[in-house]
């Protein structure tokens, strides 16, 4: 006697965000979450379970924790890929979304953005750079450009996160040695030097004071102001 076998259809799991998906097709969304991620032009949003962050031009502006609904994520994914809603819009559209101060600036325009930028990175009163940045900070140049931090470095940059994917980093920067002076060098011979590696382009040494004062006359002309790149129909600058 032969005992029969049956045969089960094998199941094949869904994808974690298979519901949201479907969501977003039921709303008319032409987008869909691929390795955790949907993405439009120059904006992204980022997900991790019911973790969801906003991101523009490189720049990760908002994370919020707690959306269970796939529909409201569905939502939130349409609004801010496609439709380009401003942090104001969003939150009115969803009460537990409080984006930070720094997304409303850039929202207002550069300038504002640039003005709460340099107030807050004085603020900060870093311990390395701290004069560098309050003279960086009172300088109409250099208060136009955005400053970052790299190891031993202190940089500018001419854009305000990418363009086109690309950050404008190729400004002269300011490195803090062993004995805490300052050398001027281009942005190429910024990083650590490898051991007999002699630096090319050595724009000079000295004091932050001093310092300060070469970077000034080695910045190329019109390098400022920094620009930030409005995606089609996303928040234009405030008049």
């Amino acid at each position: 006697m032969f005992r029969r076998k049956i045969f089960r259809k094998r199941r094949v799991p869904r994808d974690s965000f298979w519901e949201v998906n479907c969501k977003l097709e039921r709303i008319g969304s032409v987008l869909r979450i691929e390795n955790r991620k949907a993405s439009s032009r120059n904006r992204m949003v980022q997900i991790y379970l019911d973790y969801i962050e906003f991101w523009e031009n490189g720049i990760k502006w908002y994370g919020v924790k707690g959306v269970n609904s796939p529909h409201d994520m569905a939502l939130m994914i349409h609004y801010w890929n496609e439709r380009c809603m401003c942090s104001t819009k969003l939150e009115a559209e969803f009460p537990n979304l409080k984006f930070p101060v720094a997304r409303k600036k850039i929202e207002q325009g550069e300038e504002a953005y640039l003005d709460w930028f340099w107030d807050n990175q004085c603020s900060k009163k870093d311990q390395r750079f701290a004069k560098l940045i309050d003279l960086c900070a009172s300088h109409q140049i250099t208060r136009r450009l955005v400053s970052f931090i790299q190891l031993r470095d202190f940089g500018f940059c001419r854009s305000i996160g990418t363009i086109n994917g690309i950050e404008l980093r190729d400004l002269p920067r300011i490195r803090i040695t062993d004995n805490w002076d300052y050398e001027v060098r281009m942005p190429t011979q910024a990083y650590e030097e490898y051991a007999g590696y002699t630096p090319r382009e050595f724009l000079g040494k000295g004091n932050a004071q001093q310092a300060f004062q070469l970077l000034i006359e080695s910045l190329p002309p019109n390098c400022s102001p920094a620009t930030y790149q409005q995606g089609r129909g996303c928040c234009p600058p405030a008049a």
